[in-house]
């Protein structure tokens, strides 16, 4: 839908052609790729690969060896570290500390920190994500939460980038299809699974930063000249709190960031079907490892001896007594066992060959323990994540996060306006830093290493406070050090005043 400047979702023609363009096949497809991406990489990998290997396989599938180990979940778990400490946050203008409590005080009560993880992971796992910051009115408290991909769509200026319209949806079974199993697609009172939703799916919840409107479509078949005709409708569901359906705020709740820098959604990560080939391809090796000790006896006689044949054992050794034939034309008997020797050691190698592909096509490059002679296929790939490096991941991501929080910042300035707070200004600024993570040496080798290095004038005292603590600023470093200073000038000035009263 091109829109350059305003949405009026009180306009019914509007928010009819905004549903219009959600049930098109590409936004469709957009939210169940990012359904079926969260079921894999949060543990309901199986059935998919499952699904793959009755499509590939469709008669020997059932005698497979299915394994369940997620590229998806190492990959994305490695990378999204943004969070992992909380990062330090500071308001511009803030002498008295009073701005800088109300935000902690916020933060605290939307509980921030395990959203903003999750808004990390999804990041990673989609390569976007959306983070709505809403006002709960009942509890008097601020709520920060982290959506889907399946979950929403978004109107996005085509000029400007900017974020003009958020419609929040849950999913229906057109989107939940692939892995639904026997779930029977009612709404029910009690908590359910993700993929048995569907009575939900015709309302839907609209933003602009000038309105927010629920409305329930519904669908009508009529009979034309042309024959059965599907009519669409759609009502305002009212809410007696906001009978005017306007947006509070005049701003959309809602972060949303991509790690690409088009303006539309960014291409779709391939990370959900590379970990179901590797797993197929995982499959493919250890069913073959496992029936090469699994042969095949085959014996050929003649049909008379059908129930003749004596099997005798002799420790771990098994022989059976075959009778021949002596008449003229009869097949002699006799006993042949295959060994189906595959060849594991080749398997093994293609497939640790992909999955070294993979992690090097996200970015996680450098990791070791993934040869031919690993033990087992998860303790290789834990030892790979864990010897890569994935510093310049992180460090884009933080990056895109610094700009997120600002305009999170944003969003809880203008509820603040709203609810009568004043400790806030118009202008005031979040300056943000992500904690860099330590290196894990033991306090006795950093203290040695330091000491060292003073002693050859290598660092001065600055440089050596910012070694033991890599999230100190400058400024913050030569603060410490006045102060250490200024310790140090007492103690002696005490010092002196014992000696004194003594003598």
């Amino acid at each position: 839908m091109e829109i350059t400047n305003e949405i009026n979702l009180l306009d019914k023609s509007i928010v009819q052609q905004i549903l219009f363009e959600m049930d098109k096949s590409e936004d469709k497809d957009r939210r169940r790729h990012a359904f079926n991406s969260w079921q894999v990489y949060s543990g309901s990998l199986n059935e998919y690969v499952v699904n793959e290997l009755i499509e590939k396989r469709p008669r020997s599938y059932e005698g497979y060896t299915i394994p369940s180990i997620s590229i998806s979940k190492m990959i994305v778990d490695t990378v999204s570290k943004s969070y992992k400490e909380k990062p330090l946050r500071r308001i511009t203008d803030d002498e008295s500390g009073q701005k800088h409590e109300r935000l902690h005080d916020i933060y605290k009560q939307a509980d921030a920190h395990r959203q903003l993880k999750f808004f990390d992971t999804v990041n990673n796992l989609h390569k976007y994500s959306l983070l709505w910051v809403n006002w709960l009115d009942k509890e008097q408290r601020y709520q920060f939460m982290t959506l889907q991909g399946y979950e929403f769509a978004a109107v996005i200026n085509k000029d400007t980038g900017e974020l003009m319209c958020v419609i929040l949806n849950y999913p229906d079974t057109t989107i939940t299809s692939d892995t639904r199993g026997n779930s029977d697609g009612i709404d029910d009172l009690i908590a359910e699974d993700q993929r048995d939703s569907a009575a939900s799916a015709e309302v839907f919840a609209m933003w602009t930063k000038d309105n927010f409107v629920t409305v329930k479509r519904r669908r009508k078949t009529i009979q034309t000249k042309e024959g059965l005709e599907i009519k669409e409708a759609i009502d305002y569901i009212p809410n007696p709190a906001n009978p005017n359906m306007i947006n509070p705020i005049g701003v959309v709740p809602f972060v949303f960031v991509s790690k690409e820098t088009a303006i539309d959604y960014p291409t779709e990560s391939p990370l959900f079907q590379q970990t179901i080939t590797a797993n197929m391809l995982m499959a493919e090796y250890l069913t073959a490892a496992n029936i090469q000790g699994t042969g095949q006896l085959i014996v050929k006689y003649p049909e008379k001896y059908e129930g003749l044949f004596t099997k005798m054992s002799r420790g771990l050794m098994t022989a059976i007594k075959l009778p021949q034939s002596s008449e003229e034309g009869d097949a002699p008997t006799d006993v042949q066992y295959i060994n189906p020797n595959p060849d594991l050691a080749g398997q093994k190698e293609a497939v640790m060959s992909y999955i070294q592909a993979v992690f090097k096509e996200h970015g996680i490059k450098g990791g070791s323990g993934m040869g031919s002679d690993m033990e087992s296929f998860s303790s290789g790939l834990e030892r790979a994540i864990a010897n890569a490096s994935v510093d310049d991941l992180v460090q884009d991501n933080n990056e895109l996060y610094t700009h997120a929080e600002k305009m999170i910042f944003n969003i809880i300035k203008a509820w603040e306006r709203f609810l009568g707070n004043n400790v806030f200004e118009e202008n005031d600024d979040l300056m943000i830093k992500f904690q860099k993570p330590k290196v894990l040496v033991s306090d006795a080798e950093t203290l040695a290493n330091i000491e060292k290095r003073l002693q050859l004038g290598l660092i001065d005292e600055k440089e050596a406070l910012m070694m033991l603590d890599p999230n100190l600023s400058e400024e913050e470093a030569e603060e410490k050090l006045e102060r250490i200073a200024q310790s140090r000038v007492q103690n002696v000035r005490g010092l002196i005043g014992d000696t004194q009263r003594d003598s």
